[in-house]
């Protein structure tokens, strides 16, 4: 009987690393589908089925929208929570790789990275098929209507929280001090009954409040 192909949807805008990485999957018998832009990967998101990707490899650096946006809405539509994403990236620091893993990333890889190495994972995450992070089971407990409205600023600063920048990142971009800007994630937290900024996220992209 023969086995069925695993699909892998590769998220990358470096050809070259696209070309290699679709020569020594096929060779392993795998489908591959390439996005190279991420305000299309967002968009094609929308339209997959929950059976269509067995694994998602994701750059973090990329054209149209970045990788942290691409994980956030990869846990938050039913049909793509549970699939398992291996960030690829050229940013190698704890800070970048901590949050990737607590947004919900099942493994973080640094570029330039040993293919053998990559294979290996690929098959774990495949084999363990299911998400690293208690928060992919995260459940909204409230329809619409039943939080707190957001102030225009408060939206403004929740779509820079979505897309990934941190409070240093929005004082330079907002001209408001660090203080403020925490002051600003606490309402929102709050109105939303969130605990954290992935939360936050998640409830944006579900009742689009940005």
């Amino acid at each position: 009987m023969t086995e069925t192909k695993k699909n892998i949807l590769l998220i990358e805008d470096d050809t070259k690393i696209c070309t290699a990485l679709k020569c020594a999957l096929e060779a392993r018998n795998f489908n591959i589908t390439i996005i190279s832009n991420g305000l299309e990967a967002l968009n094609a998101l929308d339209k997959m089925e929950k059976t269509s990707v067995d694994l998602v490899l994701l750059d973090l650096m990329l054209p149209g929208a970045n990788g942290w946006e691409i994980l956030i809405k990869i846990r938050s539509l039913k049909n793509t929570s549970d699939w398992p994403v291996i960030m690829l990236t050229a940013i190698d620091d704890e800070a970048s790789e901590s949050k990737a893993l607590f947004d919900g990333a099942n493994d973080y890889i640094s570029k330039p990275f040993s293919m053998k190495i990559l294979l290996a994972r690929i098959d774990a995450n495949i084999l363990k098929k299911k998400p690293a992070s208690s928060l992919i089971d995260f459940e909204l407990h409230f329809s619409d209507g039943e939080f707190q409205p957001l102030s225009t600023r408060e939206k403004e600063i929740l779509s820079y929280v979505t897309k990934g920048y941190s409070n240093k990142e929005m004082t330079e971009i907002l001209f408001i001090s660090e203080n403020t800007i925490g002051n600003h994630i606490s309402n929102i937290f709050q109105k939303l009954k969130v605990t954290n900024r992935t939360q936050a996220a998640i409830i944006a992209l579900k009742y689009s409040l940005i």
